[in-house]
């Protein structure tokens, strides 16, 4: 949608393409059948815990039927989100494949479109950006591209649990969008690593060296110095020689980000032929919520915006990386 608000071509296209497409009026009578099996459900209870009071106050002889009706008020409630969560991912995934890919083809047909895929776990913790490994890892919306470079990218969320009861701890590692671009050739012996240098969503403290890696830490730390990041970053590399020969080209895909989104977080790292990037962010851009209306333009022009930043990210990376 415009600044006027008016519905972009590319949307109403899509609408009139779709509007009464046999996908489309399946899902609003999934749509429909939910809201009224919540219905339902709410009268339900309500009318159970009406009944419950009216017993425990003028008939004590029979509150032991009491207890059976909370019993069946939560068997209904846990037999409903049983029934309906298996049918509302067929159905997500079913209109992300029509509605999303579609979206995406008409925007970029460079991109294959994997909706239930990610960046595996193994391959986040590989690229050594974040000081803790998840137990706690999901994602969706994989992206990928082929070419002289090739790239692929997801939405991640990543949280490490520790503990247990009242002492458990959940921290949020990261959450956003993980890119990965694999050159073709070799261009480095060692990881070199350009890392926050303060504790946020997506590192935590750099004093803190981690076990995950050995106990060897991430190396020598490359002093580096910019007016665009200021101290906002830590460089560091196998050796001060290696640092060095990457330092320029690290500033530079720093400042370019930094100017084009300057209140997102980003770190990155460069392995042999691999560099990834983590780019904070929602972690379930694409999301499918049927509570929504279907086929609602304003969540239609948050897929094309978001695709559109992803797209901007991977061009811009792409043309840095073919300088090196």
């Amino acid at each position: 949608m415009d600044e006027k608000g008016s519905i972009s071509p590319l949307i109403h296209n899509l609408i009139q393409s779709l509007e009464n497409s046999p996908d489309i009026l399946q899902f609003r009578a999934f749509k429909k059948r939910m809201n009224m099996s919540i219905l339902f459900l709410v009268i339900f209870l309500f009318g159970t815990f009406g009944f419950l009071m009216i017993v425990s106050e003028f008939a004590q002889e029979y509150s032991k039927y009491a207890f059976l009706l909370v019993i069946a008020a939560f068997f209904s409630i846990f037999a409903f989100m049983i029934s309906t969560s298996k049918k509302t991912q067929q159905h997500a995934e079913r209109y992300k494949t029509l509605v999303v890919e579609k979206l995406i083809r008409d925007i970029d047909k460079r991109f294959q479109y994997s909706p239930l895929d990610k960046i595996s776990k193994e391959d986040f913790v590989d690229a050594g950006l974040f000081n803790y490994v998840p137990n706690r890892y999901k994602g969706s919306d994989l992206f990928s591209l082929n070419g002289k470079v090739n790239v692929k990218f997801s939405d991640v969320k990543a949280k490490r649990k520790s503990g247990g009861g009242k002492s458990s701890r959940t921290r949020t590692i990261f959450k956003g969008q993980f890119y990965i671009f694999d050159l073709h050739e070799k261009l480095s012996e060692g990881p070199m690593y350009f890392l926050r240098g303060k504790e946020d969503l997506l590192t935590a403290s750099l004093g803190k060296v981690m076990k995950i890696f050995g106990g060897k830490g991430r190396g020598v730390a490359i002093p580096i110095s910019d007016p665009a990041i200021g101290n906002e970053f830590r460089m560091f590399a196998p050796s001060e020689d290696i640092g060095m020969s990457f330092s320029n080209k690290f500033l530079s895909i720093a400042r370019g980000l930094r100017s084009k989104y300057p209140e997102r977080a980003f770190v990155f790292s460069f392995k042999q032929h691999r560099f990834s990037l983590g780019f904070s962010g929602r972690s379930n851009r694409f999301e499918c919520s049927f509570a929504r209306e279907i086929l609602n333009p304003k969540i239609l022009q948050l897929y094309i915006d978001d695709f559109k930043e992803s797209i901007d990210i991977v061009d811009f990376a792409l043309s840095e990386l073919e300088k090196w």
